[in-house]
């Protein structure tokens, strides 16, 4: 199963880690440049210009905990990235992000 969820605060992410325990958890980490994520809500229509930027730079989003993979979405979502997932994905060992160091 695949979820899309911003984790925008720091007790989000102690909550996801509550509620996913004992779940097989791989937290990708999607990013791209601000210019690029500002393009994308202006396109989308139904965000608020300027919250990406919000969370990038007041809410600190990818600060507060690793993710298991990180992955720039700048170019776009081709079928190299995907394969790139899904190998981190498989070779994976060891706790997830989520649930390491206490979260």
């Amino acid at each position: 199963m695949v979820v899309e969820h911003v984790i925008e605060f720091p007790d989000w992410r102690r909550e996801l880690a509550q509620l996913l325990e004992g779940l097989d958890v791989f937290l990708v980490g999607v990013h791209c440049e601000l210019a690029e994520l500002e393009r994308r809500e202006r396109l989308r229509g139904d965000r608020r210009v300027g919250e990406g930027r919000s969370h990038l730079e007041v809410d600190l989003i990818h600060a507060f905990g690793p993710y298991d993979l990180d992955v720039d979405t700048t170019g776009g979502v081709d079928p190299t990235l995907v394969e790139a997932v899904l190998t981190s994905w498989r070779a994976r060992s060891g706790p997830s992000a989520l649930t390491a160091n206490g979260w």
